[in-house]
């Protein structure tokens, strides 16, 4: 069975896309929290999450601020279940 295939659009209207080999992102990628990403397959933790200013970073799902590694911002937890780089 092959890989499904996500699409993203930037405010352009430019397109492009990544391959996710399974549901909700497993991970395993070599990007850490923080790097800049286009895909969750790209970031150890599978999360590949756009931020107010659309970029795109590396980041884990939280549901506290104590749940995130320190970023630039310290550990914060952005309410929307990602941690803020």
């Amino acid at each position: 069975m092959g890989a499904a295939v996500e699409a993203r659009a930037d405010a352009g209207g430019n397109s492009d896309a990544c391959e996710i080999a399974g549901a909700g992102g497993s991970g395993g990628g070599a990007l850490a929290f923080g790097a800049a990403c286009s895909c969750e397959t790209e970031c150890s933790a599978g999360l590949c999450a756009e931020f107010g200013d659309g970029t795109r970073h590396c980041s884990v799902n939280c549901d506290a601020d104590a749940d995130c590694p320190q970023g630039t911002q310290g550990r914060k937890c952005n309410g929307r279940g990602f941690c803020a780089y």
